[in-house]
């Protein structure tokens, strides 16, 4: 309709026409355009507002220009053999150019974990127990390395990653509350499998174990840290840290080719930028919002399209009538008011139309979503006061012609 309403013809004043076909029908049109973009724009406010939140999540570590280095040899050669290879990479990369700090782990940083047998003296777990804390055995400079902050307390140094000496551990804010809640965790007991009591000496802020951003539904996501040379025996996987100066993607092969030299015989080593594990998890998010960007883009394009067509077809359609109501003593605002309230109406049907459509499908999205729920009336109140805006503007620009309209040329039209 809008193709055939752009004709010379159907602009000429006093002569457009639609084939006989009742303006009821434009109207609906109208209706129909603005109702289908009103879902569409409530999408792409809904994904972008979960895209920007989910980059707005407090982690604990700072994931940005850190390397995970690993070497696949958990069935070659014994734990201690595999451990020294371990330094042995760690050793080479620390003297690279661009290398800031190295650290080792037995697990990556929050993306993965164990757990072991744990105990808490004087703790009265509540019926069916509690979720097992999640122990990461790490290097004294691991914090550092993964821009953990101590809020509690201290952090490991290297008096305390010797075998044999007391054993310590540096719990996260989860784990504190709840075990200790209201009161200091700092030199509390923990017993970590057969071993005597650890000591805790520090608290790190956030550190939550998870496979995904969204977290889970344990109210506890306990994590906890440990000195590796004391605990080497708890696993014998490794993952090496490395935080660079500049951007780590540019210096991935040469980490590569630097740790696979260690060894002659060394399987295959992996380097991959610890933020590429959180990217995952952001990625499905900004394709919705990009795919739901497009398509209320066009949406929105015909919609204001089909609004200042059929407005300006009505303009020049009533052109006649507009300077006869002019001669009776109406005034330009009473014209351009009533060109516009036809399709102002229209588009206020469509609006309401399309909030509903938009609440019946936002449930769809809910899986999907982060950090807001899909019926969100804000969102939906945001996408429709938009639409009305400029729907009202595409509506006023050509409606306002009939208010330059001169009577008496109005009255000579056909």
């Amino acid at each position: 309709p809008a193709i055939r309403l752009t004709s010379l013809r159907a602009l000429t004043p006093g002569r457009a026409r639609l084939g006989g076909s009742p303006s009821r029908l434009l109207d609906s049109f109208v209706a129909l355009q603005v109702a289908l973009a009103v879902p569409l724009l409530v999408g792409t406010l809904l994904f972008a507002i979960s895209f920007w939140r989910i980059a707005q999540v407090d982690i604990g570590v700072d994931p940005r220009r850190v390397v995970v280095i690993r070497a696949n040899m958990i069935d070659d050669g014994r734990p201690d053999e595999q451990h020294a290879v371990h330094r042995r990479i760690q050793e080479r990369l620390s003297t690279m150019p661009g290398v800031a700090s190295t650290a080792l782990a037995q697990t990556t940083p929050l993306h993965d974990g164990f757990g072991v047998s744990f105990d808490v003296p004087g703790f009265t777990p509540a019926p069916g127990g509690y979720p097992m804390p999640m122990i990461n055995a790490v290097d004294p400079a691991f914090l550092a390395v993964m821009g953990m902050r101590v809020v509690q307390g201290r952090a490991f140094t290297d008096a305390d990653n010797r075998p044999g000496g007391a054993t310590v551990a540096v719990v996260n804010e989860a784990m504190a509350r709840f075990f200790w809640p209201g009161v200091s965790p700092i030199g509390r007991c923990i017993v970590i499998g057969s071993r005597p009591c650890t000591t805790v000496i520090g608290v790190v802020a956030k550190a939550e174990p998870f496979t995904s951003l969204r977290g889970g539904n344990s109210e506890m996501r306990g994590h906890f840290f440990v000195p590796i040379e004391p605990f080497s025996d708890l696993n014998a996987e490794r993952v090496l840290l490395v935080r660079t100066s500049g951007d780590p993607r540019a210096m991935l092969s040469l980490l590569r080719t630097h740790a696979q030299a260690a060894r002659a015989d060394l399987p295959y080593v992996d380097a991959l930028p610890l933020d590429d594990w959180f990217e995952s998890q952001r990625k499905p998010l900004r394709l919705g919002w990009s795919i739901f960007l497009a398509l209320s883009a066009l949406a929105l394009v015909i919609a204001i399209a089909g609004l200042a067509v059929v407005t300006a077809h009505g303009v020049t359609r009533r052109t006649r009538e507009m300077g006869i109501r002019l001669v009776l003593g109406a005034t330009p605002g009473d014209l351009v008011r009533l060109m516009a309230r036809r399709t102002l109406i229209a588009m206020a049907i469509g609006l309401a139309a399309g909030s509903v459509l938009a609440f019946a499908g936002a449930g769809l999205l809910k899986t999907v979503l982060f950090g807001i729920e899909p019926g969100d009336p804000r969102v939906l109140a945001g996408a429709v006061a938009a639409l009305f805006a400029v729907g009202g503007i595409a509506t006023y620009i050509p409606a306002r012609r009939t208010g330059r309209i001169e009577p008496s040329a109005a009255l000579r039209i056909d």
